[in-house]
């Protein structure tokens, strides 16, 4: 999870270092929600913003800058 960033740039920036040549994704929550301690389950909606799920078979649209 990226938090605290200044902007779209910046998240993909931090994703792409993090990612160490493996397939990611960079997703917006369209809702807060509060970060808690540890791996919980989100709920909120997401708009995904970069990269593609490598198990879609699918051609997927993504928002890009």
């Amino acid at each position: 999870m990226v938090t605290d960033v200044a902007d779209v740039g910046e998240a993909q920036a931090s994703v792409a270092r993090n990612a160490r040549g493996r397939a990611h994704e960079l997703f917006l929550e369209l809702e807060w929600q509060p970060i808690g301690p540890g791996f919980e389950h989100r709920t909120a909606p997401l708009v995904r913003l970069a990269g593609q799920n490598p198990a879609e078979r699918e051609h997927v649209v993504t928002l890009s800058e």
